[in-house]
């Protein structure tokens, strides 16, 4: 659990994290260690998290205390700093840019309530996934469905043992996985987890070929009606960028933003196309 007095805005992003089995939480007054065993190269499984926005000094102590966390750790090659300011205010983040750094900031999204996309798409089933073809179908869309600008190699990597470690928790009942069919193939995947009476969206993956189609606004409505009735959740959290296509089908369906979030990472270098 987050200590007392933490969880101004990164209370949803640690709690996640900490759901997964083997991960671990250390608080050193100051700052939290956030790991994750077994999954290095995941960066926000292994961060230190802070409670206010990085300082004149951050640029130099921040790395300084992360090589004291995880410099043991050979394949941790990432270095990531959240910080726990529900304004998203950057501070001096900037002054890390020098080092690799990227300032990655968002919005997280609730709703207590879902309104039906104003344009489903006809014939598309939704459904939580059952059985070792309807993950790796999954797992093979996700791969599909990555962010531009990433290494397709070390990305497989994360992602398959991170899509082990979800269907671990989804059998255990923590929350679903859910796949979006068009006939038999599955064409967008995403995932919904407890974190108390929250259910907090991962991985919202649309295949490229059926992008713009309204395919993920069906799944986001489909998966989070079911997340509300089947999981009991209160309420709903789902992380966007401002602006992007994501944020504006999420806001359709009835999400609205309540806080917002900023951190700074440096991948590998072998990480990145």
């Amino acid at each position: 659990m987050i200590p007392p007095g933490w969880g101004r805005s990164l209370g949803m992003l640690t709690e996640l994290a900490l759901q997964l089995p083997a991960s671990r939480l250390e608080d050193r007054g100051d700052h939290l260690v956030i790991r994750t065993p077994g999954q290095p190269g995941y960066y926000w499984g292994n961060f230190l998290a802070f409670r206010d926005p990085p300082g004149p000094a951050a640029a130099v102590e921040w790395p300084q205390r992360f090589e004291a966390a995880f410099g043991a750790e050979r394949d941790v090659r990432h270095m990531a700093f959240g910080w726990d300011d529900p304004t998203g205010a950057p501070g001096h983040a900037a002054d890390f840019a020098p080092a690799g750094f990227v300032l990655e900031t968002g919005s997280v999204l609730t709703a207590d309530a879902v309104r039906p996309p104003a344009r489903p798409t006809e014939g598309l089933m939704v459904r939580p996934l059952a059985g070792d073809a309807d993950w790796a179908a999954a797992t093979t869309n996700q791969l599909v469905s990555r962010v531009a600008g990433l290494n397709p190699g070390p990305y497989e990597v994360v992602k398959r043992a991170r899509m082990a470690t979800y269907r671990a928790m989804a059998e255990a009942g923590r929350g679903a996985w859910y796949g979006a069919f068009m006939g038999d193939r599955l064409v967008a995947d995403l995932g919904i987890f407890m974190v108390g009476s929250v259910g907090r969206f991962q991985a919202v993956g649309t295949h490229p070929d059926y992008r713009g189609r309204g395919v993920c606004a069906t799944l986001v409505h489909a998966a989070a009606a079911h997340a509300f009735t089947a999981l009991g959740a209160g309420r709903l959290a789902i992380v966007a960028e401002p602006g992007e296509a994501g944020d504006r089908v999420y806001r359709s369906l009835g999400f609205v933003p309540t806080e917002r979030f900023a951190g700074t990472l440096r991948m590998p270098a072998g990480d990145k196309a």
